[in-house]
């Protein structure tokens, strides 16, 4: 008589499990076998690579490119263009005349713009698109403006223009008004370069005024009426002159009285001569 050995409950646990685990992995690798190349499965690691693409360094423009500084010009133009129409229209109303704008745009269009000295300052822009820059402006405005504007300014406002000037740094030579302290920024914009006015600067603010006030002054003078010639006044009279010493003539003799003239007499009438008698004539012979 054989005596099995008695299992205890968990190791017939463990018994039972591994014997289920052999059992699926022969089915597993049954299946596998079974299975064809092209259904075979293929784990594949894709592996990711960063590429980093270097964007082109923003072009730097010089505050003195040529292309900047001349649409820097027209940027002061324009400027001046706007200030100038602003003041001119308040004046105008003010003293209800009529002012032509052809007139002063015409001034504005005649006035030289020069940029020199420039150089950039330090800038707080992170991007270094636009840079700010620093130079000396000089306008050069029409001469009869400036003594329009001068006469404006001693007659109406009391003021010294030239000194007005000096105390915002600005010099006036001749007609031409020059500032040191002009800035504006350039810069970068859709591949072109580019240059603006920074802000609104006294120098062009001043030389507007200038060119208000002297169309203000010449629309003033021609709605008044020409001033009529004041008479000439009499001329006073001049002081007698004492009349000279002349030598005293010797006495003339008086005047004789006039003597009649003899009254003539008349002519004897004369005696007319005697008639004289006709002669007869003579008596004709008788013809036989």
């Amino acid at each position: 008589m054989i005596t099995r050995p008695k299992i205890s409950s968990p190791q017939l646990k463990h018994s039972l499990w591994s014997t289920l685990g052999i059992s699926v992995c022969a089915s597993l690798l049954l299946t596998a076998c079974n299975k064809t190349p092209e259904e075979s499965e293929v784990e594949v690691v894709e592996t990711e690579e960063t590429v980093v693409v270097e964007e082109p360094a923003e072009q730097v423009v010089a505050c003195d490119d040529q292309v900047a500084v001349s649409q820097l010009s027209n940027a002061v133009r324009s400027s001046l263009n706007k200030q100038t129409e602003t003041l001119l229209t308040t004046y105008a109303n003010r003293a209800e005349v009529t002012v032509d704008m052809a007139s002063a745009k015409s001034a504005i269009g005649s006035i030289l713009v020069d940029v020199a000295n420039s150089q950039a300052l330090p800038s707080d822009d992170a991007s270094g698109s636009m840079t700010t820059c620093r130079a000396s402006l000089s306008l050069t405005l029409p001469n009869e403006d400036v003594q329009r504007a001068k006469n404006v300014y001693d007659s109406i406002e009391g003021e010294d223009l030239t000194a007005k000037l000096a105390d915002m740094n600005i010099s006036l030579n001749n007609n031409m008004v020059v500032s040191d302290s002009f800035t504006y920024v350039v810069g970068m914009q859709g591949g072109q370069a580019v240059a603006k006015v920074a802000g609104q600067p006294d120098v062009t603010r001043t030389v507007a005024d200038i060119l208000a006030k002297s169309q203000f002054k010449k629309a003033l003078d021609a709605s008044r009426p020409a001033p009529v010639a004041p008479a000439q006044p009499a001329r006073p009279a001049q002081p007698a002159q004492p009349s000279q010493s002349r030598p005293q003539a010797s006495p003339q003799p008086p005047a004789q009285p006039a003597q009649p003239k003899p009254t003539p007499k008349p002519a004897p009438a004369q005696p007319a001569p005697p008639q004289q008698p006709k002669p007869e004539p003579a008596p004709q012979p008788e013809q036989t």
